[in-house]
Parts: structure tokens; sequence; C-alpha cells
């Protein structure tokens, strides 16, 4: 047997050898510094751990003033960007003028245009109006949805007084580059509902695309049809 083939298999055999001890390595290394150790894989990097955690609005604004002084204060996170989206969707469900108003400031300025329906000049594209409109508009329960306490069984009623509590499940996205996407929970759906943000030049973030936010939802209970169940 050539010198060549007998170097061969004392190489392979070193290396099942060391196999174990690597392994050993691996888990000393994760348990003293709580990081694994690159296994070299083509998948890429692992799913970062998601946050959990909730925001809390003090009260429903009824005027576009209170809603800029609550925005200031919660959207200097993108999880407060994207519960001011709700919350404007929650003012539009009430009461359409403001709600509009409302929009213009929660929306990504990309998303506007002049106009005289919105706030300072601006308002939202005339196809979100529409939409809104159509959707918002014919079922304005689905914005209440996202607060936690309402229900289908009570037709997704706000609870009384306040605070109004928003779960979020998960943040993915680079806060460094000013981008998120916010997962808020719906309780009239089985998954919560993406947001995603971006932060502007004042360090406000605003909603870039809240499509799933309007998305239909488990109908309300009618009181009516309960009754006649009785």
């Amino acid at each position: 047997m050539s010198n060549r083939i007998l170097w061969r298999r004392a190489a392979a055999l070193l290396c099942l050898l060391c196999l174990p001890a690597c392994g050993a390595m691996k888990q000393e290394v994760r348990k003293r510094t709580g990081v694994d150790v690159p296994t070299g894989s083509a998948s890429g990097p692992e799913k970062p751990d998601h946050k959990y955690y909730t925001v809390e609005v003090p009260s429903i604004p009824k005027t576009v003033d209170e809603y800029v002084a609550l925005r200031d204060s919660l959207a200097t996170t993108p999880a407060g960007g994207a519960v001011m989206m709700a919350v404007a969707l929650i003012v539009y469900s009430s009461d359409v003028p403001t709600g509009l108003q409302c929009l213009t400031v929660a929306l990504d300025q990309h998303w506007l245009n002049d106009g005289k329906e919105g706030y300072k000049g601006k308002q939202p594209r005339g196809i979100y109006i529409q939409q809104w409109r159509e959707r918002i508009g014919r079922f304005p329960h689905i914005p209440r949805s996202y607060v936690q306490g309402t229900t289908p069984q009570n037709g997704y009623a706000l609870p009384p007084g306040g605070p109004y509590v928003f779960n979020i499940k998960e943040q993915v996205g680079d806060v460094e580059l000013s981008t998120a996407r916010i997962f808020i929970e719906c309780t009239g759906a089985d998954h919560p509902r993406p947001v995603r943000v971006k932060k502007n030049n004042r360090g406000i973030w605003k909603a870039d695309e809240w499509s799933s936010l309007e998305v239909g939802i488990r109908a309300p209970v009618d009181p009516k049809k309960a009754d006649d169940d009785l």
C-alpha cells in the first residue's frame, strides 16, 4: 500500500476522532458566552429572536392636534409608529374628516399628495381614501380589533376608559437602516397583522405599508340573532 493512501486514511481517522471534541468545544463556547459557534451553513443566519411587548394608548384622540401630540410621544419607536397607524384608522371609523387628518400624519410622506382633506396642505393619495371609504367605512369594527379586550361577542367595542392596549408580537427589520416590520395582534383573527414603518428625518416612525390592517376579520356577533337563538 502506498504512502499516499496511508496518509489519506490517517487524515480521515484523525477527523473522525476530532468530531466529538469539536462538538464539546462548541457546547462549552455556547455555555460560557450564550453564542452559537458558526457552522458555515449556506442557509444564512438564523432568524433573530422576536420581541413580545405591549404599547398602551391612554385615550383615542378626538382632534388632529391631540393625535399629533400622541404621535410625537409614541412614534419614536417602530412599534409606536405602527400602533399610531391603527389608532388613526380607529379615529377614521367614527369620524371620517378627523380620521383623514390623522391618517395624513400617520403615513410616510411618499404616500401623500397635495390636498385639503388632510393636514397642512397634504392628504393621502386618492386610491387610499377610496379604499378606506370601502373597507373601514363599511366595516368600522376592523380597526378596533387591534385593541385588547375587544371581541366578536361584544361587537369589538372599545373597553370603557383607558388605556387601550396593543399587543406587539414581533419586530423584523433593521432599525439602524430606519425600516422595520411590526406585527400587531388582532382579536378577530388567528394571526397578527404586519405594518411596515419608516423613520423620517425627525426620528418619527410612520406607516409605509399597512394594507393588512384593513383585511376582514371575524364578523361581530349580532345581539338580535343571539337573542333569537335562545
